[in-house]
């Protein structure tokens, strides 16, 4: 995990353990094995390879809180972008999720949270909900914020200092935020400014940003002066339970006071239902009261809508999308929006929607690799073939006929070099005993038949019409030496005639 996630995991998990076993017998995990998890993290940056036992990964800013990252995942030469929860829109704090470059990604898994709804753009939404928080404490009433307590809580925070700094009115209307969770992250989003975008990096230069001056924090409710007018952000976020869900229960009853949900709400919440406004709600202890305080929605979740998230697969454009972390109507609706777009591009997407623990199969050539201990080098050698052709003609009219067919010839005293076009290699041919001629086979294509030619030429004497034509024409080239170094008259020897050698 990134460094940011790392100090902020442990306050997480420690708040969950508190949390989840209160009044329970069985615990899942108690401090000591929670310190012992802590101490087998690693670190890593963004855009960091690692390898693991031939698997590599790199993470990715995902820009859903500090530190989030999604991972590109390498196995076999099949590349998996996994992008948790993610958003691509930049806010007051965070940079907006990136798209790994270079890379041609085979299978993306991707978040569904919002199916196929879109959010109006932020600046909309900012006025919205300094309007909203503004006609609340103005009429009297106290304003309930259920948040989150990382990443949510720290953007709103930031956008009510800001609002209260330039409404000197607001001044004497109290700001709190009571969650000791989100005090502990606070210091951790003060040591990593650096991994924020440049907006809060240019602010930080002049002055901690994350230092209010108009929010203090609440340690504890018997501090709290619950009278007049008062702005008041509590976690959980969906009010399930906690000090979110005991002072919207306080609080519900007086149409002066106001309730604003700024995150996400799963179904069959408290938070899901009262956006629907019913009459009256139910109590944690099962008692009814009467819903009169308002309701508004206003999202600041940090996962991406129907188009970041539709045009966010389009820049990845993988042949396989699995939709994950979503509702089973919104991942369908999501599903069928993605696939009508890519019939209408003729493009051949594979879309998934598995439920909780369902396999889904895919199958790839991909590429296999064996890894080489030990090797050593490789060499080449050329492997050269000869053919061994009978002649028997003199060298001067074997001399003629390759002249004939193949123009200028290079000759030697017992070799000669015979080229079918300039820019080749040519033909050496040798003579290795008597009567006998040694042809190497070319490799080169437009060389291949020159061996064949040399051939034919070089036993053109056995034709008795070819003697006959050519007789004369070449006695000049002809020498033979008598034992007593004269010549005859008729051109011969009394002695064994010597027979010149030649390579063609």
């Amino acid at each position: 995990m990134t460094h940011p996630t790392k100090a902020i995991f442990k306050w997480l998990l420690s708040d969950y353990v508190k949390v989840s076993n209160v009044g329970s017998n069985e615990m899942l995990y108690d401090e000591s094995q929670l310190a012992a998890c802590y101490e087998k993290i690693e670190t890593v940056d963004y855009h960091q390879e690692m390898n693991v036992d031939g698997i590599k990964f790199t993470g990715y800013n995902a820009g859903h809180v500090l530190g989030a990252a999604m991972f590109l995942i390498e196995i076999a030469g099949i590349k998996i972008l996994y992008t948790g929860d993610y958003s691509r829109e930049e806010d007051r704090h965070l940079m907006a999720a990136e798209k790994p470059t270079n890379v041609q990604t085979d299978v993306l898994i991707c978040e569904s949270t919002y199916g196929v709804q879109s959010h109006e753009p932020r600046i909309d939404r900012e006025r919205r909900f300094t309007s909203t928080v503004h006609d609340i404490v103005q009429r009297g009433g106290r304003c309930l914020l259920p948040v989150f307590a990382l990443g949510q809580a720290q953007e709103l925070l930031l956008m009510l200092d800001e609002y209260w700094a330039a409404h000197p009115e607001l001044e004497s209307i109290p700001v709190y935020y009571a969650s000791s969770l989100a005090k502990k992250c606070m210091t951790v989003y003060q040591t990593y400014i650096n991994m924020m975008n440049a907006k809060i990096r240019k602010q930080f230069a002049v002055s901690n940003p994350f230092v209010f001056k108009h929010i203090s924090h609440l340690k504890n409710m018997d501090m709290f002066d619950d009278t007049g007018p008062c702005v008041m952000m509590a976690s959980p976020g969906m009010l399930q339970n906690g000090l979110s869900r005991e002072l919207f229960e306080r609080w519900c009853t007086d149409k002066k006071n106001g309730l604003l949900i700024t995150g996400y709400c799963v179904e069959n919440t408290l938070a899901k239902d009262v956006m629907n406004e019913p009459d009256e709600i139910q109590t944690m202890n099962g008692q009814k009261l009467k819903l009169r305080m308002s309701v508004d929605y206003i999202s600041f979740s940090a996962h991406v809508d129907y188009t970041q998230n539709s045009a966010f697969i389009d820049e990845v454009n993988a042949p396989y999308v699995i939709l994950v972390h979503g509702e089973t109507n919104a991942m369908g609706r999501l599903k069928s929006a993605l696939m009508s777009k890519y019939q209408e591009r003729d493009q051949n997407i594979h879309i998934f929607t598995p439920r909780n623990t369902e396999t889904v199969q895919l199958y790839f050539r991909g590429e296999r690799r064996a890894r080489v201990r030990e090797f050593v080098s490789l060499q080449t050698i050329a492997v050269v073939q000869r053919q061994v052709l009978a002649y028997h003609a003199s060298f001067g009219l074997s001399k003629y006929h390759l002249r004939q067919t193949f123009g200028k010839i290079r000759g030697f005293k017992d070799m000669c070099r015979v080229k079918a076009f300039d820019d080749l290699e040519g033909c050496d041919l040798k003579d290795i005993r008597t009567k006998h001629v040694q042809v190497p086979l070319s490799r080169k294509p437009k060389n291949e038949e020159l061996p064949d030619q040399t051939e034919q030429c070089i036993q053109t004497e056995k034709n008795v019409m070819t003697l006959r034509q050519f007789k004369g024409l070449h006695n000049g080239e002809r020498q033979t030496v008598s034992n007593k170094g004269q010549r005859n008259s008729d051109g011969t020897t009394d002695s064994a005639k010597s027979e010149s050698t030649f390579m063609l």
